[in-house]
């Protein structure tokens, strides 16, 4: 008689198919909040002003800013929607481990991060080239220009934010789960400390992240925190029973 080995990593490109056919719906809704994100983003997301005599200046900035916060927000309650408790007894159709689910997550928000990535770039150029169409080139003061370099750069960065945003999100539900009290607490906790972190030493945590100047080095933190915020999180639930 043979025992039939399951490829666990046969398994996990199966996983991910699966959930990018369930999920597909995800990537309207993030056009949809994208279009919102840029009819808001029309009105400027800074805007300065000065008056002489009788002339008076507004001068506003039209960036993807709000186009990016609204994608990293969408990308959290992604996260949050594939390790609800319906979405892992999808996994279980599956001949898999509590490993195999956690590594088909990872890679699945790794693919919804890029997705995400490309669309948030493409957005942000088609506000820019819409508001000058609409506008015209009289209400244009700057334009600013983007090389290949340049647009290649802004979508390493944007994927390594989004990447970070589900990889953090992933660890800090998972571990609100070990306890009721820590659904709570935890979120009390961060929020506190997003409030404070100006003060305290937590703004120096952000600033070692998202105000690195090298971008190899930005690359490599992401990168690092990011498999060490999903292998933290595949060894404390690693003990969890897989249903059958």
């Amino acid at each position: 008689m043979y025992l039939t080995e399951v490829n666990h990593w046969d398994n996990v490109k199966k996983q991910i198919r699966f959930k990018l056919s369930v999920f597909s719906g995800l990537f309207t809704t993030l056009v949809f909040i994208q279009l919102f994100a840029m009819f808001i983003s029309f009105q400027g997301t800074g805007s300065s002003g000065t008056t002489r005599g009788v002339f008076n200046l507004n001068i506003s900035m039209i960036t993807g800013d709000i186009i990016f916060f609204f994608t990293v927000a969408w990308m959290i309650a992604v996260t949050v929607g594939i390790i609800r408790t319906s979405t892992i007894d999808m996994d279980h159709t599956f001949v898999s481990s509590r490993t195999t689910s956690h590594l088909a997550n990872g890679g699945f928000l790794v693919i919804v991060s890029f997705i995400a990535t490309i669309t948030t770039v493409m957005a942000e150029f088609t506000l820019k080239a819409s508001y000058y169409l609409i506008f015209g080139s009289e209400s244009v003061a700057i334009i600013e220009a983007y090389t290949f370099f340049e647009t290649i750069i802004s979508v390493l960065v944007i994927f390594m934010y989004l990447l970070f945003a589900g990889a953090f999100t992933y660890f800090i539900w998972h571990l609100a789960s070990i306890h009721i009290l820590l659904k709570v607490i935890i979120p009390v906790v961060l929020f506190g400390l997003f409030m404070i972190s100006f003060a305290t030493p937590i703004s120096k945590v952000a600033s070692f992240y998202f105000l690195e100047n090298n971008l190899l080095l930005f690359i490599i933190k992401i990168t690092l925190t990011s498999a060490f915020l999903f292998g933290a999180t595949i060894f404390y639930t690693a003990s969890r029973e897989v249903k059958k």
